[in-house]
């Protein structure tokens, strides 16, 4: 299945503010022969590469200035690329950077991003191995679609937020690791992961969408049997699973009346009978996420 705004979403153009200094009609320099990027004020993007690179490492710097962008559709439908590094400096990359790398086995990023965006792995159905980087928040729309190498997921203990269809298609994914930070997952973020038996959802998850576990089909999606979702008693999970008459197994580990986790700007307190309390707190280091069973 292919979002009916593919193609327009690849069109789109995303500039941050520190980009609004460049001139994007002027043409892309060269580093080293081959990669190719624009200067925004003291910062460097990568915008793309010339020749079939197989083996891409994106550098920290180019001229004194650090590298912080990778562009939207950057290396779209790059079909020689095979692995690539991103360095810690890096803070975003837009949206269909990756799209349709169908040889992209390798992707290593380091980057302090705040996300996977948009379609960012969409269809690299050779993609095996990935690193993700710790305090990125979501993993936005199709982020990883269609990935039908995949067979392993662990997600940082950062992220709050899966969008739709972010992991869908992935067909031999057999093990995800859903953190206790995790609140959100939206419509299909699962659909079609037809080899996972079963999926512990955390408590913290206080959003489920349609077909996000459990589903397979194209036009009208269907449960898959013997389907197992487990997690803490009288969670969202626990909801989830009545509600689509999957088996359900209680989690819940001992001592867990109290845990502690992070969600930049908000304390949750999650109670055994669904009281949702929102609190906020601060620290000197930002804010503390805590949620705690009542007795």
């Amino acid at each position: 299945m292919v979002p009916a705004n593919a193609d327009a979403a690849g069109l789109v153009l995303s500039v941050s503010a520190a980009c609004l200094m460049c001139s994007f009609n002027a043409g892309a320099e060269v580093y080293g022969e081959n990669l190719e990027y624009i200067v925004c004020g003291n910062e460097v993007m990568v915008t793309g590469y010339k020749g079939e690179p197989v083996t891409l490492s994106i550098p920290t710097e180019i001229n004194g200035k650090k590298v912080t962008q990778i562009r939207e559709n950057a290396f779209y439908r790059c079909k020689s690329l095979k692995k690539v590094v991103i360095p810690e400096g890096v803070e975003i990359i837009g949206h269909h950077a990756f799209y349709e790398c169908g040889f992209l086995e390798t992707a290593e990023i380091y980057g302090n991003l705040n996300k996977i965006a948009e379609g960012t792995f969409y269809g690299c159905s050779s993609l095996k191995n990935v690193i993700l980087p710790e305090g990125m928040d979501a993993v936005e729309n199709y982020g990883f679609y269609g990935c039908e190498k995949l067979r392993a997921v662990s997600l940082p203990d950062s992220v709050t937020r899966l969008g739709e269809y972010s992991f869908a298609d992935c067909k031999i994914l057999e093990t995800v690791q859903l953190p206790e930070s995790l609140v959100d997952v939206e419509t299909c973020a699962f659909l079609r992961c037809d080899s996972l038996s079963g999926i512990e959802i955390p408590v913290s998850v206080m959003q489920i969408g349609n077909f996000s576990f459990g589903f397979s089909g194209e036009e009208n999606p269907v449960p898959v049997e013997k389907f197992v979702i487990s997690g803490s008693k009288n969670s969202l999970g626990e909801t989830y699973a009545k509600q689509n008459h999957f088996a359900f197994e209680n989690a819940e580990k001992e001592d867990s009346r109290e845990r502690n986790f992070y969600i930049p700007g908000i304390l949750i307190a999650s109670s055994a009978t669904g009281l949702l309390i929102l609190k906020i707190t601060e620290k000197a280091a930002g804010f503390r996420l805590k949620y705690e069973y009542e007795t």
